[in-house]
């Protein structure tokens, strides 16, 4: 019927044309790839439905290995992130370890440093020594040195014969006295050798457990330790004591060393005060109760 009637026919050829091009816009013709021609491809709101669906599907898959590669650099950035800071602390670590290293050596650098000061004490102990007491008879214990394995306090030794001791077992008192009194003044001096501090000492009753003559030998070492530079604070009850070191200073207060003597009377005092203000200066001070002031 249709060939019969060229006017069907002729609309319907028009239908056709019409809807063939109606499925191109909409529906596209052949296939599609969005990595084809991609400088001659328009843009993607211009093409057929069609294609448009695949550019949208192939965009899809395609970014599909970009996210998981996207992801596995994230985790390759933590992890270097990661190793930054172990390199850091390692490094760290291997700085203090080299420092600590150093430090290994240091219980030997200090037991050197302390022999050499007792060794450095030792020898300049024994010229205080002779110089503050004079034994009475040849042949009695002599001072060897000190113990530098004694842990508190100070240990001494002393030698008889061929016998080496601790002093407190074979010296007499005096001796013994005699001994700590040299090494308080040789470690003064070394301090005052290496700060500077130190000028004033205080001697509380020196002289106790001293015989009578080398209490006479301690009172004599006293200019000699003002010569030094030593500012001597001395305090004691001894009025015989005090008088020997009178007896030893420059009978004219202002010769060197300059000292003063001063008498202070008090109920509750009963002891003797002597000083030095300064070095190469001499303050004596006598403190008497009331009842020998008369």
């Amino acid at each position: 019927n249709y060939a019969a009637c060229p006017f069907v026919g002729c609309g319907h050829s028009a239908v056709k044309a019409v809807m063939q091009t109606l499925l191109a816009n909409y529906l596209g013709v052949g296939s599609f790839s969005r990595g084809e021609k991609v400088d001659e491809m328009p843009d993607l709101i211009n093409l057929p439905i069609r294609h448009q669906l695949s550019a949208l599907h192939q965009a899809i898959t395609t970014s599909e290995p970009l996210i998981a590669l996207t992801r596995q650099i994230d985790v390759i950035e933590e992890a270097r992130k990661r190793w930054v800071l172990a390199s850091q602390r390692l490094r760290l670590i291997k700085r203090a370890a080299a420092a600590i290293q150093q430090l290994t050596r240091l219980p030997q650098l200090v037991e050197y440093q302390v022999q050499g000061l007792i060794q450095l004490l030792e020898t300049r102990t024994t010229p205080w020594l002779d110089l503050i007491y004079r034994p009475h008879y040849n042949g009695g214990p002599r001072y060897l040195g000190l113990d530098p394995a004694r842990s508190q306090g100070v240990g001494l030794y002393a030698g008889l014969g061929a016998v080496r001791l601790q002093a407190h077992e074979i010296m007499n008192s005096s001796h013994l006295r005699a001994c700590v009194w040299a090494f308080v003044f040789s470690l003064w001096e070394r301090i005052r050798e290496r700060s500077g501090a130190l000028e004033a000492l205080q001697l509380d009753d020196p002289q106790t457990f001293f015989d009578p003559i080398n209490t006479e030998n301690l009172a004599a070492a006293v200019p000699a330790l003002v010569k030094a530079g030593m500012a001597i604070i001395i305090t004691s009850n001894d009025n015989r004591f005090i008088a020997a070191v009178k007896d030893k200073l420059p009978r004219s207060s202002s010769a060197i060393p300059s000292w003063t003597m001063l008498q202070i009377a008090d109920f509750f005092a009963n002891g003797v005060f002597a000083a030095a203000t300064n070095a190469g200066q001499f303050v004596l001070m006598q403190f008497v109760d009331d009842f020998d002031a008369g």
